[in-house]
C-alpha cells in the first residue's frame, strides 16, 4: 500500500509540476520582453530630451532674430521721422515753397509717407514712403 501511495503522489507531484515549469518558463520569457521594452521606453525619453533641447536652441535663434529685425524696423521708422521732420522744417524755411498734395502721416496703404517741398516752377520731386508695410 505504501509502494502504492509513493506511485500516486510521485505521479501528482509530477502533473503539478509541469504547470509550475511552464508558468516559470512563460514568466523568465515576459521578464526578458518587460526589460527589453523598458529599455526602449528609456531611450525614446532620452531622444525626445535631445529633440526638446534642440528646439529650445532653435526657439532661442528666432527670437533673437525677430528683436534684432524689430529693432532695425525701429531704428528705420526713427530715421524716417527724422528725414521727415528735417523736410518739415526745411519747408518751412524756403520762401515760396509749394506743398506736393501729400501731407506728412500715414497713407491709406498704411506706409508713412512726408510732404515733399520743392520751389515754384522746379520739376516735383519724389514722395518718401516707408515700405516696410509692404514687405511684411
Amino acid at each position: 500500500m505504501t509502494d502504492l501511495f509513493t506511485l500516486t503522489s510521485s505521479a501528482i507531484s509530477i502533473v503539478a509540476i509541469v504547470p509550475l515549469g511552464y508558468f516559470g518558463l512563460r514568466s523568465v520569457l515576459e521578464a526578458r520582453e518587460l526589460r527589453r521594452v523598458q529599455h526602449e521606453v528609456a531611450t525614446l525619453v532620452h531622444d525626445s530630451r535631445v529633440v526638446a533641447d534642440d528646439v529650445h536652441a532653435l526657439q532661442h535663434e528666432l527670437r533673437a532674430a525677430q528683436d534684432a529685425a524689430t529693432q532695425r524696423i525701429d531704428e528705420t521708422k526713427q530715421k524716417l521721422d527724422h528725414v521727415s521732420t528735417l523736410v518739415e522744417r526745411t519747408a518751412e524755411r524756403i520762401p515760396g515753397a509749394v506743398h506736393s498734395g501729400v501731407r506728412s502721416g500715414t497713407h491709406s496703404s498704411g506706409a508713412r509717407v512726408a510732404f515733399v517741398i520743392h520751389p515754384v516752377g522746379a520739376a516735383p520731386a519724389r514722395r518718401i514712403v516707408d515700405d516696410s508695410a509692404d514687405e511684411s
